[in-house]
């Protein structure tokens, strides 16, 4: 399973979004974060880490979402707990 779509899954679940949309909230992070010349399948944990705390903090924020600081450190952690998957998607 790809990052994105894994972190979307936990994404749609903690703010009542589809899935389609958090993982559509996440590449538009990485895109703000890193800018849309990196293709998303180079990208490495701490990059990954770095978007889910800056630009998609920031994202939901806009939104209004509730609880903001507990999503994102629920994200990190998972992100840190599967990090093999970076790997798995390189290859």
């Amino acid at each position: 399973m790809e990052m994105i779509k894994y972190l979307s899954i936990i994404l749609s679940e903690e703010v009542n979004l589809t899935t389609p949309a958090s993982s559509g909230l996440i590449r538009l992070a990485i895109k703000d974060e890193i800018g849309p010349f990196k293709p998303i399948k180079q990208l490495n944990l701490e990059e990954y880490q770095k978007c889910l705390e800056n630009a998609l903090k920031e994202r939901l924020k806009n939104l209004n979402v509730a609880n903001i600081d507990q999503i994102i450190e629920k994200l990190v952690k998972e992100l840190i707990q599967i990090q093999s998957l970076l790997t798995m998607e390189n290859v």
